[in-house]
């Protein structure tokens, strides 16, 4: 399922290696991922994935919405 993850902090793309995402949009000092995740539970390993991926915590601070689409 697809889902809109908006998330306190920026993200560049190239820092998506391995995430199933369809888009990646800058909102001011958010942004707006649309990515495949199983399910509402699996944001929480997309975080993960991203910090992972070299993304410092204080980038990507906290998740402020999930919804599916």
């Amino acid at each position: 399922m697809l889902y809109q993850v908006l998330v306190d902090g920026a993200v560049r793309p190239d820092r998506l290696i391995g995430i199933d995402y369809v888009s990646v949009t800058p909102i001011a000092d958010q942004t707006l991922l649309a990515c495949a995740v199983p399910d509402p539970e699996g944001v929480a390993e997309l975080v993960s994935v991203l910090t992972d991926h070299g993304l410092r915590f204080e980038r990507l601070r906290r998740i402020l919405d999930v919804r599916p689409f």
